[in-house]
Parts: C-alpha cells; structure tokens; sequence
C-alpha cells in the first residue's frame, strides 16, 4: 500500500470539549475527537465552511491515539441570553429570564494532546490538506471542540507503512468495541463510548454511531484485526504506531 494516501498530525492545546451531539450545552466531553470534530479541525486549516466540509473531504478514515493521559476539570460558563433563547425556545422567548445570563458547567480536558491518522479515498483533497498542515498554515482558527480552546498542530512525516495482517494485535488508537479481543492489560482505563462518525452536512444531524473503546492513558489495546489496520513509522521516531481505521 503506498502512503501517498496516509496523513499523521499531532494536535494539543490547553483545554478541549468535544460535546456530545445530544444537547446544546453538553457538560459531557468525549475523551478523543470524534470524527465530526477532525473534519471541523480540517475543514477550518483549510478554510472550508461548516456546510461545505463534509462533501470537500468525500470518505476518508481517521485513528486517534492519546498521546497525554486523559484527566478532566469541570469549568464554569457564562451564556449568552441571546443564544440561549434560541437553544431553548426556538419560539418566543424565555420568560422572566430574558435578559439574564445563564450559568452552567462543562467538563474540559486538561492538557489534551492526540494523535491523529488519517486515510483519504481522494487524493486532491489529501494533497490539499498535506500542503496546509505540513506549512504549519490554517485559514481559520483551529480549535479543539468549542472555539474557547484553541489548538495548535504539529505535521509528522510518514516513513513506512504495511498493512497489519495478525488476527490480533496492539492497537495504539482508539477502536470498534466490537473488534475488542477483551484482555485487559494491567493498569489500563478503558471507556465505552457511543461516538458520531458522520454528519449530514446542510442539517448538521449526527449520524452513523459506533460504539467505540478508549484507552484513557494511551495503553494499547489488544484487538482484533478489521481489514483496515496499519503499522506506522514516523519519520524520526523509532516507535511503530499500530492503527485501527474507523
């Protein structure tokens, strides 16, 4: 397989929230980013608009690795009126509050930096993506979740790439659920999570659900194999990354 079609960049910052798609104002924060939310990184390195993302990319696959250990605060919002009246009461307006601020909680990561791999089907829209993030450029602000936490990305050169062909084998990224071979390894923290891994993209609804496995402290994950999973070797690192493509 050639790596023509394979990026790696590393993305960190600060805080991060990826909000659950349920609610407005989720105080819920997925550990990794969901896949909606890389397209939002490249989308915004690219300066695509949130309409126009979705069919720029086309397919592609993405794995993420965790490269800090996952450890959360909770923070304190302030909302806007304004927008708070056209989150809840789409019509009318809030009674008795309508000029007020509301105050609510939401979990942010502390310190979150990820790994991110991924495989496009279209190789204009790759080498267009390769070109802004191998420049360190971006037309508009990346940030990781909501704007509040603005990131920053690190492009990685890839040297080598094989298709992993073992039954089982070390995931460095996060998984399907259903791929999970169920030996635990000592020390690990695993969570569940339901994540989106597509968008509609003039409504913006979530759609396409898995059910996913995460390591919170970056500990591999021993899985089975599904068909779409690499041996990775950065340029300049000794470490092979294995990947699980979703």
């Amino acid at each position: 397989m050639s790596k023509e079609q394979f990026i790696a960049v590393d993305i960190w910052g600060d805080f991060a929230h990826f909000s659950h798609p349920s609610t407005v104002y989720s105080s819920i924060t997925y550990p990794v980013p969901p896949k909606s939310a890389v397209m939002g990184f490249l989308g915004a390195v690219c300066g695509k608009a949130r309409d126009e993302y979705k069919e720029w990319l086309g397919e592609f696959y993405y794995a993420v690795s965790i490269l800090n250990p996952i450890r959360k605060i909770k923070f304190s919002f302030n909302g806007i009126p304004n927008i708070l009246n056209i989150a809840y009461y789409r019509k009318g307006v809030m009674p008795s509050s309508k000029y007020k601020a509301k105050q609510f909680y939401r979990e942010l990561i502390v310190e979150p930096k990820y790994r991110i791999f991924l495989k496009f089907e279209n190789q204009n829209v790759k080498n267009e993506v390769e070109s802004f993030l191998s420049n360190h450029k971006s037309c508009y602000t990346p940030y990781l979740g909501i704007n509040s936490c603005i990131a920053d990305f690190s492009y990685l050169p890839i040297e080598e790439i094989s298709l992993i062909t073992d039954e089982i084998f070390d995931a460095d990224t996060m998984i399907e659920q259903k791929f999970y071979s169920g030996t635990v390894i000592e020390g690990q923290r695993l969570a569940s999570q339901i994540m989106p891994f597509d968008i509609e993209p003039h409504d913006r609804v979530f759609v396409d659900f898995k059910e996913t496995l995460i390591e919170l402290k970056g500990i591999p994950l021993m899985t089975k194999n599904n068909s779409n999973s690499w041996a990775i070797k950065i340029k300049s690192e000794e470490k092979i990354s294995n990947i699980f493509l979703c």
